[in-house]
């Protein structure tokens, strides 16, 4: 079997290495073991990292608003569920929020010390 090549995706190309055994595992015992394993597996191992790649630049299309590449690159790439991308984003928009307001406020509070003065 020839070496994976772990610069394609970084720690990504080791998962769908990982995957590809997974598949091989699954697929083998049916289908029968192929002609040349170790090329099954890399060629699997390939798909399965250019695959990451499609979803990684499906999340963050640029046609996308924001929360959506974040809900879904949680969704699709952190392996969150619905109601926890949910959550996620809740506190997220939260978390804005509070720093909108936050930054609102010093800025009234500094009119207000301009006119004093």
């Amino acid at each position: 079997m020839q070496p994976f090549d772990v610069r394609l995706n970084g720690n990504g190309a080791e998962d769908a290495l990982q995957d590809a055994f997974a598949v091989a595992l699954a697929s083998w015992p049916r289908d029968g073991v192929p002609r040349v394993p170790g090329a099954w597996i890399t060629t699997t191992a390939r798909r399965r990292a250019i695959d990451r790649l499609r979803l990684v630049f499906t999340c963050c299309h640029a046609a996308l608003m924001m929360d959506a590449r974040v809900a879904l690159t949680l969704r699709m790439l952190g392996g969150l569920s619905t109601a926890e991308v949910a959550r996620a984003v809740a506190a997220y928009a939260r978390a804005i929020t509070l720093t909108a307001n936050a930054v609102e406020l010093d800025e009234l509070q500094a009119r207000r010390r301009a006119l004093a003065n």
